[in-house]
């Protein structure tokens, strides 16, 4: 299984998985290519909950929240940060690649216009 590091687009190939770690942050999942199985964690209190997105559907994986991503039978997907509704209190602006370092993740140039 795949972990995400610094990149905004991940091919899903055939019989691999794509693990994103709890963030600080929620981050939008985006199925480009092929369909996607995204399933999250479940606790004691709650079972996991599946997703299925095509091409062009998107899904917000909360903050705090495991996620795993197969491709069926291959896909390929973006991972993206929303904006901040309120910037962080220790710093008067706050840069987007600071907030992606936080999430784990890099938006695509444009991301946010």
């Amino acid at each position: 299984m795949h972990e995400p590091q610094h990149r905004s687009l991940w091919a899903l190939p055939a019989g691999e998985a794509l693990s994103l770690a709890p963030a600080a942050v929620p981050r939008q999942v985006v199925a480009c290519r092929g369909r996607v199985w995204l399933t999250l964690d479940g606790s004691p209190e709650a079972a996991a909950q599946d997703h299925w997105l095509r091409p062009g559907e998107a899904f917000t994986v909360p903050a705090g929240q495991r996620a795993v991503l197969e491709g069926w039978p291959e896909a390929s997907v973006q991972v993206l940060l929303p904006p901040p509704a309120v910037l962080p209190a220790q710093s008067p602006v706050a840069s987007k690649s600071t907030q992606a370092k936080s999430a784990g993740v890099r938006p695509p140039l444009g991301a946010w216009a």
